[in-house]
């Protein structure tokens, strides 16, 4: 026997031609499987048909593979922006440390290049030490673009013997360019002190071998301008100085040898 022919609008089976129509041979409609989709059962409970939906879209690989791939986008941007926030804040704060490290600012240095004395012989006093003084020093800026300001109102130097404190004095306010050389006279008074005695038969004897050391002590701030930047440091300066003798008004200087310091916000930068 012939298999009835299905009609492929209705999904309808057909009678054969050759033979009879009849109403009972009229078979059930099958459904065509193009048309065939999938029906959720329906659910008592709609907190159970939310658990299924769900799980119907985790098992979906399409959905999955979406997900991942728009997980690795967001971490792929995130990446991109923090490296641009990273990269970005080593160029705004290295660029300035590195002009400063390149261009400046430099420790000016300082020479002692006259002592000239107003009391000759200061240690004959049988009871006081009382001198007076002048300290001719050269500054000299070493920086290529840089100027600075040194602030005499808060500065000191001070002349010493063997650890003791002789004479003081200011240091005068000066500005001075990059690459520029100035020369500054300090007077120095006596602060007036008795002398110990081993101390003065000890200066005593140098002078007699006119070899009479003397250290210098120079500190103040200092204010250092390129364009908008400015900086501040206390300038600290150590001079060991050698005279032949205490009596010539101007002495000769036998050797000098200064050292200079100045603190910033950055390490110690010295000369």
């Amino acid at each position: 026997m012939e298999s009835p022919k299905r009609n492929p609008k209705h999904g309808y089976h057909s009678p054969n031609n050759n033979q009879p129509f009849s109403a009972a041979k009229i078979l059930r409609p099958v459904r065509n499987p193009r048309f065939a989709y999938n029906v959720a059962p329906r659910s008592t409970n709609l907190k159970d048909h939310r658990k299924r939906l769900l799980q119907n879209a985790a098992n979906n690989p399409t959905n999955t593979t979406k997900t991942n791939s728009a997980r690795h986008l967001n971490k792929y941007k995130f990446c991109i922006i923090a490296s641009i926030i990273f990269f970005s804040m080593i160029i705004v704060v290295g660029i300035p440390i590195i002009l400063l490290i390149a261009l400046g600012p430099r420790v000016p240095t300082l020479t002692v290049e006259q002592v000239s004395f107003y009391y000759p012989i200061f240690y004959e006093s049988p009871t006081r030490f009382a001198s007076l003084f002048n300290i001719t020093m050269k500054v000299t800026n070493p920086a290529r673009h840089i100027s600075f300001v040194f602030e005499g109102d808060n500065s000191i130097i001070v002349a010493s013997y063997s650890g003791i404190r002789l004479s003081s004095g200011v240091f005068p306010s000066f500005f001075q360019e990059p690459k520029e050389e100035i020369t500054l006279q300090t007077p120095m008074t006596g602060i007036g002190l008795v002398l110990p005695d081993d101390v003065k038969k000890k200066l005593e004897s140098d002078h007699e071998k006119r070899m009479v050391p003397l250290t210098l002590s120079v500190m103040g701030r200092v204010k250092y301008e390129m364009g908008f930047i400015k900086l501040r440091a206390m300038l600290r300066v150590s001079c060991e100085v050698v005279l032949d003798n205490l009596v010539t008004y101007t002495t000769n200087i036998v050797s000098s040898n200064c050292d200079s310091a100045a603190g910033f916000w950055l390490p110690y930068i010295r000369t």
